[in-house]
């Protein structure tokens, strides 16, 4: 082996060159000889991240830090690293450390951005996004992420001018692209917003690709021909946008529906439907394919034109009366809830209320609560228990079991997942529980969704405030239990 000064470059000049299983063997073959090599181990904890090989990544760079405490840059890995895990405050502490050791690296200033942001801390999120910009002014990824912040600040006017400064500083960024046309879906400005739309698939957050022979429908004529329709987004959004189904029949097109394997059993029999079938299942022939997400562009839907002939999904009869004896019992008026989604959401900390909050709600006269959470979290199974509240979470195997328990009460309280959609799409009466600046669906003002007439919107009056949202939906609940 060549000296280790020789060997580390080559090492490095190999992972540059992207042929990371060589140069992890390289870096190991460092590390036999000197184990102390900070700036070896450090590396191999940059490549089993990439490898998604998280844990043995933290590992590597701490004991990099532990040979080395006072190089910025393993501190600002590091930090990356627990921010690609979800794991902010981690994050936020690694970045922090790595700015007391360089306060002009501009990207640890953006990422600490990144990780304020994503704990609530926007005030100071917005001054590390500032901060980037005064290091790096052409910085558009920094650019772009001061827009969110603003965003979810509420500003949104000042929020669109970052995104569009953004775009001025690299035409080609698609995540701003895509940020910019949420904005521009949240503020109602439809045509804009689906318009850029589809740079979603370029962003940093884009679903697998696909790749198809057959060509993509872009709303022209489609009489006599087969069309596919696939799921590409997450469960609400393929709730949320099958509506079309009937129109494509109506215009003359055999509808072939691609769902995730959950929804499968809920889509089989929506009008217009010719087959349904699961992610990865063989598929029939088709003349054109076009994603989900894309229709309502197709349609060149505006907020005045969204189509809502509800109900068009329902839950079949077998279902509901598996179901029905668990819930007939319940005196009162039955209420199904569910407080939060994936804790890996992206949005998961504006959209999901600690259970505890909603304590509250628990003792109402007339009300009966059934929990339809999928996932629980700390505490929560307890807090039901001592509630004597029904936990019906664990039971529930696919979306067909929750369309059943949701055709068996009477209201549904929810944050924004797929439950509101799912129980809007049904035509039941849903109360959805908003965050400050919500999913773009949801528009910003109005007691009700175009999307989903009979479901009521709870809006929160600053960020990250439930108590006033909870109080409405308390008070609303008193309101209907006295009134029947």
């Amino acid at each position: 082996m060549p000296g280790v000064r020789e060997a580390f470059e080559s090492a490095m000049r190999t992972h540059q060159a992207g042929n990371v299983q060589e140069a992890a063997r390289l870096y190991r073959e460092i590390l036999a000889v000197e184990p102390q090599h900070a700036d070896a181990r450090h590396l191999l904890g940059v490549i089993s991240h990439q490898q998604g090989e998280h844990q043995a990544a933290i590992e590597a760079i701490l004991d990099a830090i532990a040979r080395n405490p006072d190089f910025h840059g393993y501190h600002h890995n590091l930090g990356c690293i627990y921010l690609d895990l979800g794991r902010y405050n981690e994050a936020v502490a690694s970045l922090r450390r790595a700015l007391q050791l360089d306060a002009s690296a501009a990207e640890s200033h953006y990422n600490l951005a990144t990780a304020l942001r994503s704990i609530g801390q926007l005030d100071e999120a917005e001054i590390a996004c500032k901060q980037a910009l005064r290091l790096k002014p052409r910085y558009a990824e920094a650019r772009s992420n001061l827009g969110i912040v603003l965003e979810e600040q509420g500003r949104f006017a000042e929020a669109l001018a970052a995104f569009n400064e953004a775009l001025q500083m690299d035409p080609n960024y698609a995540d701003a692209h895509l940020n910019r046309a949420l904005l521009q879906l949240l503020l109602g400005n439809f045509a804009a917003g689906w318009r850029e739309f589809d740079w979603l698939w370029k962003a940093s957050v884009a679903p697998q690709q696909r790749t198809f022979v057959e060509p993509r429908w872009q709303g022209e004529p489609i009489t006599e021909q087969t069309i596919l329709l696939h799921a590409e987004q997450g469960l609400g959004d393929t709730i949320q946008f099958a509506r079309y189904v009937p129109l494509l029949a109506a215009a003359g097109a055999t509808v072939i529906l691609e769902v995730q394997p959950e929804l499968k059993p809920v889509f089989a029999n929506v009008a217009g439907v010719a087959s349904c079938h699961s992610r990865g299942e063989p598929l029939p022939p088709y003349d054109l394919y076009c994603p989900l997400g894309s229709l309502p562009f197709a349609f060149k839907t505006e907020l005045s034109s969204v189509p809502a002939d509800i109900p068009y999904l329902n839950a079949d009869e077998a279902h509901i009366a598996k179901w029905r004896p668990a819930l007939e019992i319940l005196p009162g008026k039955r209420v199904a809830l569910a407080w939060a989604g994936h804790v890996r959401h992206a949005n998961d900390r504006n959209r999901s209320i600690d259970l505890r909050l909603l304590e509250t709600l628990f003792s109402l006269d007339g009300v009966s609560l059934v929990s339809i959470q999928r996932e629980l979290r700390d505490g929560d199974a307890q807090l039901l228990h001592r509630n004597a509240i029904p936990d019906l979470g664990p039971r529930l195997a696919d979306m067909a079991d929750t369309a059943a328990v949701l055709a068996n009460v009477d209201l549904v309280i929810s944050v924004d997942t797929s439950v509101v959609h799912l129980g809007g799409a049904m035509g039941r009466e849903v109360w959805a529980l908003l965050p400050f600046t919500p999913d773009w669906r949801w528009t910003l003002e109005g007691e009700h969704s175009p999307w989903y007439p009979r479901t009521r919107l709870f809006r929160q009056s600053a960020p990250a405030q439930w108590k006033d949202v909870i109080e409405a939906v308390r008070d609303a609940l008193l309101r209907v239990t006295s009134s029947s």
